[in-house]
């Protein structure tokens, strides 16, 4: 009986299932699952060749002109000298300009290190915003000027 009657309600107000008639249809959301790894060679991160594990999902939602991906990474860097886990997550709102411009406005934690037994040693945690020209050139900003990984993980690897 009260199901018939919240049947009859959905169809006497034009909804279903909570859902009023008209309302924006939800985007469709890929969701990329990563579990890689991979060496990268001396002189790309450190002097020396670190390997890069990484395991997690992006959450990737497409429109017309930008794109936005929810990472939820977690890196592991093994070095010859030690290891270090990271988590990059947030949002990043890519958007494409007519130019051939590319715009990354990333926000959230993108880089925070840990040794083995859990203590932080670097952080990277705000905003930074990277425009990638159409001739290659990188520039990056930070919102925070505590925001950078770099050289200084190496000590620890």
């Amino acid at each position: 009986m009260k199901r018939t009657i919240a049947l009859a309600a959905c169809v006497a107000t034009g909804t279903t299932a909570g859902v009023a008639v008209g309302a924006k249809p939800v985007e469709p959301v890929q969701v990329v699952r990563i579990d890689e790894t991979g060496v990268l060679p001396a002189g790309t991160l450190c002097p020396f060749p670190v390997t890069l594990r990484t395991v997690g999902q992006l959450r990737i939602k497409q429109e017309a002109n930008r794109s936005f991906v929810n990472p939820n990474l977690r890196d592991t860097l093994t070095g010859p000298g030690g290891t270090l886990t990271s988590k990059d997550v947030g949002l990043d709102r890519t958007t494409f300009l007519p130019d051939g411009t590319i715009t990354i406005l990333s926000t959230g934690i993108h880089f925070q290190a840990r040794t083995p037994d859990g203590t932080k040693v670097l952080q990277g945690i705000g905003a930074r915003k990277i425009t990638i020209s159409p001739s290659g050139d990188v520039d990056v900003v930070f919102k925070n000027p505590n925001d950078s990984s770099g050289e200084a993980q190496c000590a620890f690897l």
